[in-house]
């Protein structure tokens, strides 16, 4: 039996196939990133992007920004992203989740965002300097 410390508590995995340990640690990851997300949104995505990413949002592009986490939730889990969880699970039979795998992802998808939202104004006011 291994034993999972997430942010909603312990959860255990059966671990006479290695298979099966990798599916059951996928509902546990999903589970995880789906709290850090839901907290990230309640807790107030405005503060973070400025804390995180020192920019403004408010409006439409706080709401992209939103919906982007929803889709991230909502996604499956890449165990590829997250195989040194993996590895540590099979190794071990107590493994603590780090948050960083989840916020590594999280904050790529939303620096992504942000890239396209910088771009499109910088081509709105390119385009009004040109013809405004």
């Amino acid at each position: 039996m291994k034993t999972i410390k997430t942010g909603t508590g312990l959860k255990r995995i059966e671990d006479q196939d290695p298979d099966f340990i990798s599916l059951q640690l996928r509902v546990i990851l999903q589970e995880h990133r789906t709290h850090l997300i839901d907290a990230l949104i309640s807790s107030g995505l405005d503060r973070y992007i400025d804390y995180k990413f020192n920019r403004k949002v408010t409006g439409p592009a706080l709401d992209q920004l939103k919906a982007r986490l929803v889709a991230i939730k909502n996604g499956g889990i890449n165990m590829l992203r997250y195989k040194p969880l993996l590895d540590s699970v099979m190794k071990y039979d107590f493994v603590q989740l780090s948050n960083s795998l989840f916020f590594e992802e999280i904050d790529t998808k939303l620096k992504e965002r942000l890239a396209q939202t910088e771009l499109f104004h910088f081509h709105v006011r390119e385009s009004q300097a040109i013809y405004g």
